[in-house]
């Protein structure tokens, strides 16, 4: 365990709940080390939520970068209608899809996406799940931001049926936000 790592994966303000998504590397034994860098006698609450692993020799699933392409933009329409009301899952097509900057698309039999998730003009704080299937009450979030931030995590996510994804804003009743997707890659069989 590093006493005082040089690098970060995960920066935050005082009294915050921010989510980040990481690939790391597993230490002998199976076991993982967090570093809380602040000031002294400082403490914080951490939650590590595994989605998924490589295991060296066994053949999966091949990785294909993308120039991001933005598959959901809510503010214009684009892939969702309109701004994501809290604990309603809204649906959007992954596989398929070229957006207009982009003649690559996440091509159909795709397993799973990488991307950048981001909310902006939040009228609550909350947190934005994605999903294989409609849940309007997820568990575990992909991004956490507090009202009216502008906030982003990169995400590793496997796709649903017919290369669908449901994203769902948890937060207050009534509550709305704004919402993209920028895919930047895909993995295939």
């Amino acid at each position: 365990m590093l006493a005082a790592p040089t690098s970060t994966c995960l920066n935050f303000p005082k009294a915050d709940t921010r989510a980040t998504s990481l690939t790391v590397k597993i230490g002998t034994s199976g076991v993982l080390a967090v570093t809380y860098t602040a000031a002294a006698g400082a403490t914080t609450d951490v939650t590590f939520v595994v989605t998924g692993y490589f295991a060296p020799g066994v053949s999966g699933a091949t990785y294909v970068s993308l120039v991001p392409n933005r598959i959901v933009n809510s503010s214009t329409a684009l892939g969702v209608s309109s701004k994501l009301t809290a604990y309603v899952a809204r649906s959007f097509a992954v596989t398929g899809r070229v957006p207009s900057t982009s003649t690559k698309n996440v091509p159909t039999g795709s397993v799973a996406v990488t991307g950048t998730l981001t909310t902006t003009s939040s009228t609550a704080a909350g947190s934005l799940a994605l999903t294989t299937t409609a849940n309007n009450h997820p568990t575990i979030p992909y991004l956490d931001f507090p009202k009216a931030d502008t906030r982003s995590s990169g995400v590793t996510v496997t796709l649903g049926a017919g290369g669908i994804l449901y994203v769902t804003y948890v937060g207050s009743a009534g509550a709305t936000t704004q919402v993209s997707f920028d895919v930047t890659g895909y993995f295939v069989k």
